[in-house]
């Protein structure tokens, strides 16, 4: 036979173990409860990417950029520096955009050139 006071003890004891489990339980259900945005984010974050591509195509445009500055340099020599920016066209060539979903694959293919002075379009 257990004394009073042991038998007490005991379910003391008990009572704060049940807590502790509660609170690891509790704990467990929180972080099962991420587990599917947590697969979502980690399968959206392993998706291709295109940055190689709009690396090479901000490489083309800045080599572009550096090659109108020095042709209006030349054609320009009184102004004042960077001035001749101002003069830079406008230009669209071969444009393209893809936009593809599971339900859609949709391609705009735009072929030619357009060039328009600054400040001529209104």
């Amino acid at each position: 036979t257990l004394s009073l006071g042991i038998f007490l003890a005991n379910i003391q004891a008990i009572k704060t173990i049940g807590g502790s489990y509660t609170s690891i339980f509790t704990a467990l259900l929180e972080a099962q409860s991420c587990i599917h945005s947590l697969r979502q984010i980690t399968h959206l974050m392993n998706l291709p990417t295109d940055l190689e591509m709009r690396r090479e195509s901000n490489n083309k445009r800045r080599i572009r950029t550096a090659e109108l500055q020095e042709d209006l340099k030349k054609r320009f020599p009184t102004q004042q520096y960077r001035q001749h920016l101002d003069k830079v066209p406008i230009m669209l060539e071969n444009l393209q955009f893809q936009y593809v979903t599971t339900h859609i694959d949709s391609t705009l293919n735009l072929l030619g050139k357009i060039n328009l002075e600054q400040g001529t379009l209104s």
